[in-house]
């Protein structure tokens, strides 16, 4: 997924009720501070 801010994920699990895409959103939320460079 790609948000309108370019902030991109990509998630898998394992489960039939595992709802994602909140699951992804509260994740990206719950950072207070991102690294400025790249990770990779």
């Amino acid at each position: 997924m790609r948000t309108g801010n370019e902030f991109c994920w990509a998630a898998a699990a394992n489960g039939n009720n595992a709802d994602l895409d909140t699951m992804m959103w509260d994740v990206y939320r719950s950072v207070s501070t991102w690294p400025a460079h790249n990770l990779f």
